[in-house]
Order: structure tokens, then sequence, then C-alpha cells
């Protein structure tokens, strides 16, 4: 959709920092608990970056139409 036109690069990025999130937290939480522990919080912080995410897009898109960001 548009967003994507506007924002590819910064949506690629933002998906791959989630990603590495996931992976990072659910080997830490093997390495602190145990790996079914791990995998049975997967859903939920698959869920929390997703929102993350989705967030970080309509956040982004609003402040595009403000100053806030441009340093003109």
């Amino acid at each position: 959709g548009i967003i994507w036109e506007q924002y590819p690069s910064k949506i690629i990025s933002a998906i791959g920092g989630g990603v590495f999130q996931i992976i990072a937290y659910t080997a830490a939480e093997t390495f602190l608990f145990t790996w079914p522990a791990a995998l049975g919080a997967l859903p939920g912080l698959t869920m929390q970056t997703a929102g993350g995410i989705i967030i970080y897009v309509i956040l982004a898109r609003a402040l595009q139409t403000t100053k806030l960001l441009n340093s003109d």
C-alpha cells in the first residue's frame, strides 16, 4: 500500500529488528528457564513485536506530517 511505497527501507529495518528481538529473547529465555518455556512465550512475543511495528508505522506517518522530524 501507500505506507510501503513511502517507507520500504524503514519497514524492512523494523521487521529485521523485530526478528532479531524474537530470536534474542527466545535464546535468553531458553538460557534462563527451559526451551519449552521459551517456546511457550513465542506467540506473545511475536504479537508484541508485530504491535510495535504497527505502532511505529502509525507514529512515523503522523510525525511525517508535522515539522518535528524535518530539520529544515
